[in-house]
């Protein structure tokens, strides 16, 4: 630093004015050094890759075709394609860009959910199989909440049926309700497919008043009867009252108000589907005389349900039971 006429002097205003006033010639000037830059890649003419060794480079092509071909997740093809492109970073052949290329239009596929399969919808019988499984289970389920925890051999073999059918589309919630009724113990009771002709032997009349049973299962006997009724109504037939009791083991020793009780607790299983609304019927007009006529027991039970007979009721019963075989029929 030095102090002069023309001001202070210090060593970077001297260096300032010998620039100003040097001259120096064209092509004599010399930039700075320029700052070190990175080599440019030069692309493997093999299979080799700059820093990735050749056996580690093909395990990683030969994931990405396997994730690909295979239709793995995004997760994972979008994982080993991270590490193609790693691993090809200096250069790739031919067969790693098709490979690479490959998964990448399958990424695309994936995440905008082109050329996947469209879910199928359930076919009729498969929707069929599956309502019958959820009136299986809801006719069970309300079978519980009265005690009875068996099933008879028709409901154990009809869910077993439905649910093989259905399997594709039932709900976590049915699965293991169809296991535990599949395991559920059986009744002994036996339904016949088709009832079978009353025996010539047995005269048709009402059994005679007798003291009241002092117990008896009148909702298990009401569900072998509509099982019985309405196999008889599939079938476009009815069911004589011997052949009724003769199949129901426990009926025909009960006195006739024990039956009347019985024959009040049979409901349908399920209520027609149908935008009309439709006039209420009893499956015990099914129930016969030996003769084919109308059981003297259904008037007193179409009484008790609120809809009674009028005068003319042979007629008014005849449509009943064509009503019934109609529903049933069409099931």
């Amino acid at each position: 630093m030095e102090f002069t006429d023309s001001g202070l002097i210090t060593p970077a205003v001297e260096e300032i004015r010998q620039l100003r006033t040097t001259r120096q010639p064209i092509g004599v000037w010399e930039p700075k050094t320029a700052p070190p830059q990175a080599r440019p890649t030069v692309r493997a003419t093999g299979n080799e890759a700059k820093g990735v060794p050749a056996e580690d480079r093909a395990a990683v092509m030969t994931a990405l075709e396997q994730a690909v071909s295979s239709g793995r997740s995004r997760t994972e093809i979008r994982r080993w394609l991270n590490r193609a492109e790693e691993a090809t970073h200096g250069g790739a052949t031919a067969q790693e860009n098709d490979v690479i290329r490959a998964a990448v239009d399958a990424l695309l596929r994936l995440e905008r959910a082109v050329g996947l399969p469209t879910p199928r919808e359930p076919t009729f019988q498969e929707r069929k199989a599956l309502q019958k499984v959820e009136r299986l289970l809801g006719d069970l389920a309300l079978q519980q909440d009265r005690g009875v925890r068996t099933v008879t051999p028709r409901q154990h073999r009809q869910l077993t049926q439905a649910a093989e059918q259905a399997s594709a589309w039932l709900t976590d919630i049915q699965r293991p309700r169809i296991q535990s009724w599949q395991k559920a113990p059986t009744e002994s009771i036996s339904v016949p497919r088709d009832p079978q002709p009353p025996k010539p032997a047995r005269a048709m009349h009402i059994p005679p008043a007798a003291s009241r049973s002092e117990r008896f299962d009148a909702a298990g006997l009401a569900d072998a009867v509509r099982d019985v009724l309405e196999h008889a109504a599939r079938l476009g037939k009815t069911v004589p009252f011997a052949s009724l009791c003769a199949q129901i083991k426990g009926l025909s020793g009960l006195t006739e108000s024990d039956q009347m009780c019985v024959l009040q607790r049979v409901k349908p299983t399920s209520r027609p589907r149908s935008p009309i609304p439709q006039r209420p019927v009893l499956l015990a007009a099914l129930i016969t005389t030996d003769a084919g006529t109308m059981h003297p027991l259904y008037p007193r039970l179409a009484d008790h349900a609120g809809h009674p007979l009028p005068q003319q009721a042979d007629s008014v019963w005849t449509d009943t039971i064509k009503i019934l075989q109609d529903r049933y029929c069409h099931r």
